[in-house]
């Protein structure tokens, strides 16, 4: 007994060795890293770090920069007169702010793909059932419909005055909080918005198959809200899981008062209502969703489909902006939502006094 317990402590004491061995080369082997290997915490982070900005900085065209949302980034590509030059630069987290509901609610996917194949459920057949021995057992059949597309590109490009780039950090914060926040707003518009015949696919609203609910007057929102939350429970099988509702909307809600003049969803000053549900539904309040109009779902059916990396182009050669000391960036990325159920969507019409 002695000589197994005396064994079991050199195993203890070895293995403790050993992680201490590991930690001690980790430690190592981040003495001496420069600045560009360090891990980075942003997209605009990510960009002046680059190549590419390098040489925006030293008044040439910069390559494509591509930023891996979730792993490194590199330069791609020559573009006008620029060289490329390949550098890891560490890990780039994905742009995302609280208040971009849509992206909080469907979790986007990265891929590396250009198009994408799904299957979009319709009407299905047959139930589980109890089968004694020798019963033929019951058949389920789920219909559905195969389809593809490719990622559609979403792009824009804007201004900023050359003595941007030798400020690195406030270039890096007009990167993040104008382009790529419009970005992201503007890709929210679409995924709920977006029509093929000119997005290249259907946002949400324009699904065909999705459900409608009608609200009469005021007074009858809520109970809109409540049976598009039965019915896209009923037909999509999933519990749903969130409520998409215009800021000027929400805010009717939000200032409806009882008889009393009570606030009908609790004291505005009171802790916890922060975290907004309605029918214990959490509540995204967006921009991009116009007044009188809500929309009510299940996240299990659908996926946002966004290409792996944002592009990010810098130049000072757009036209004759070099003479009026002018940088142009342009961002750009691929993206397709996709559906699997519409019907376990609804579409609220909320008429009545705004």
């Amino acid at each position: 007994a002695y000589r197994r317990q005396r064994q079991m402590c050199i195993r203890d004491s070895a293995k403790k060795i050993e992680a201490a061995a590991k930690a001690s080369d980790e430690l190592l082997a981040g003495i001496g890293k420069t600045e560009a290997e360090a891990e980075v915490k942003s997209v605009g982070e990510s960009y002046v770090k680059s190549d590419g900005f390098s040489l925006v900085k030293a008044g040439q065209y910069g390559a494509r920069t591509a930023v891996k949302a979730n792993t490194d980034i590199h330069g791609l590509g020559e573009l006008g007169t620029a060289y490329d030059s390949t550098r890891d630069l560490g890990v780039a987290q994905s742009v995302g702010r609280d208040d971009l509901t849509i992206f909080n609610w469907l979790r986007p996917v990265e891929i590396e793909e250009a198009a994408v194949k799904w299957v979009e459920e319709t009407a299905d057949e047959g139930n589980f059932k109890i089968v004694k021995p020798g019963e033929q057992k019951p058949q389920l059949h789920f219909g559905y419909t195969a389809k593809s597309a490719a990622l559609a590109t979403a792009a824009g490009w804007f201004d900023s005055h050359v003595s941007l780039i030798r400020r690195a950090p406030e270039f890096a914060a007009r990167i993040n909080e104008r382009g790529l926040r419009r970005l992201r707003l503007d890709q929210e518009n679409l995924l709920l918005n977006g029509k093929e015949a000119t997005d290249g696919f259907n946002g949400l609203l324009n699904t065909s198959g999705i459900g409608t609910v009608t609200a009469a007057s005021k007074a009858e929102w809520l109970d809109a809200l409540y049976d598009a939350i039965t019915q896209a429970e009923t037909l999509g099988e999933y519990p749903v899981d969130g409520i998409v509702i215009s800021r000027a909307d929400w805010g009717v809600l939000r200032k409806t008062k009882d008889a009393q003049g009570a606030y009908l969803m609790g004291n505005p000053f009171a802790p916890g209502l922060a975290s907004q549900t309605l029918f214990e539904v959490p509540v995204y309040v967006s921009s991009q969703l116009a007044a009188g109009t809500a929309v009510v779902g299940s996240s299990e059916n659908a996926t946002m489909y966004l290409d792996k990396q944002i592009y990010v182009d810098v130049t000072n050669s757009d036209k004759d902006k070099f003479t009026k000391n002018i940088v142009t960036t342009r961002i750009e990325q691929d993206m397709l939502p996709v559906f699997e159920r519409p019907g376990a969507f609804v579409k609220v019409t909320l008429t009545g006094e705004q």
